[in-house]
């Protein structure tokens, strides 16, 4: 009860308002809020399955659900990228993220390019051949280390980013599909705490240790 409140004042702030004066507008703010979150949409037959279960056992979970969405998620986001990038020089969303995250640096070493990405090194190193290929980034020796090398966006690679980023604004829009403003504003807070959460695994190399943690499936 205590951190459901404390979810709901920060979404409150978040969406500008202050939980600590005008009590009976926050109080106000919540009924809707409640209320607004009451409905739930029609499940979806997926196979034969339900979308949601209100009495999961232990093989449907909401974290198994959550799990399966996301994925879905990441699907309807890759046919949506497609499709707007069909007539691009560039064809890939992890082409467009790589380009992206060099639009506003002078140039970053390869690794770290990769790790910025959350991508396994030969997957990312794949991305950065066509990339090179395509001559919208070029490489240079590391300075401070000579062993590894550097890139940077190229002239071309600007181009070709500026001549995309309207399209990918167009599949972010359809992404948002018919979620209401304090609807994304909820969705953007618990994503952001997920990828806080998973990029600290990540980044200090504990899936394993994380995997493990959470036996009990295993029993």
């Amino acid at each position: 009860m205590t951190k459901d409140l404390i979810l709901k004042i920060e979404l409150y702030e978040m969406e500008g308002h202050n939980a600590s004066t005008g009590i009976v507008d926050f109080a106000n703010w919540l009924k809707e809020h409640t209320v607004n979150n009451q409905s739930k949409p029609e499940p979806r037959n997926l196979n034969g399955e339900i979308a949601y279960n209100e009495n999961p056992n232990q093989y449907e979970s909401k974290e198994v659900e959550i799990t399966r969405l996301v994925v879905f998620m990441n699907r309807y986001a890759k046919n949506y990228i497609k499709q707007a990038l069909e007539d691009c020089e560039i064809q890939t969303s992890d082409e467009f993220a790589y380009l992206a995250s060099l639009i506003t640096r002078n140039g970053m070493g390869k690794s770290e390019l990769i790790q910025l990405n959350i991508q396994e090194k030969t997957t990312g190193m794949e991305i950065l051949k066509r990339l090179l290929t395509m001559n919208l980034i070029f490489q240079y020796d590391n300075p401070i280390d000579k062993r590894s090398k550097c890139v940077a966006i190229t002239d071309k690679g600007k181009s070709v980013f500026f001549a995309t980023v309207g399209k990918m604004m167009q599949v972010s829009k359809v992404i948002g599909g018919d979620l209401n403003e304090n609807e994304k504003i909820t969705l953007l807070h618990s994503l952001r705490k997920l990828d806080q959460f998973h990029h600290e695994i990540y980044t200090d190399g504990k899936q394993k240790e994380a995997l493990a943690a959470t036996n009990e499936y295993n029993k």
